[in-house]
């Protein structure tokens, strides 16, 4: 638990620095879930962020207006899925759409990490589409 509060501080340090380096680029949905990560006593709200900032990080480096483009991406599309209504057979998709893109159980089994929200959010949203269509024809 301290390790895990150890990275969110570092996470929201490495995020103000950013900002501080080049305000308001942050968008709406990533302060949210920043916020969320730092108030929430969900294990996964806390952890998601913190990934997607990790992961933002590692693929762009030094390009930091990269970064910044990467988390608000990734933070809007994380947003978006856990906000679908959602029968059992539409979780199910959710869950094939974020295993397709690398969803995996963080080291304490209970957390995600390493997913690419953007193409987990589009995956579903397809194969959602494809269900209702199925759906309606055996209605």
């Amino acid at each position: 638990m301290k390790k895990l509060m150890i990275t969110v501080l570092m996470t929201v340090l490495a995020v103000g620095a950013l900002k501080a380096q080049k305000a308001n680029d942050l968008n709406k949905e990533a302060w949210r879930l920043m916020e969320m990560a730092t108030t929430s006593d969900d294990y996964i709200l806390k952890n998601v962020f913190t990934e997607i900032s990790r992961s933002a990080q590692a693929k762009w480096k030094g390009d930091y207006e990269m970064t910044i483009y990467h988390i608000n991406e990734e933070s809007k599309a994380f947003l978006k899925v856990v906000s679908f209504p959602k029968n059992d057979e539409q979780r199910e998709i959710l869950l094939r759409s974020m295993v397709k893109w690398g969803c995996t159980l963080d080291e304490e089994g209970i957390g995600v990490k390493g997913a690419d929200w953007r193409m987990v959010l589009y995956t579903y949203e397809k194969q959602n589409a494809a269900y209702l269509v199925i759906k309606r024809g055996n209605g």
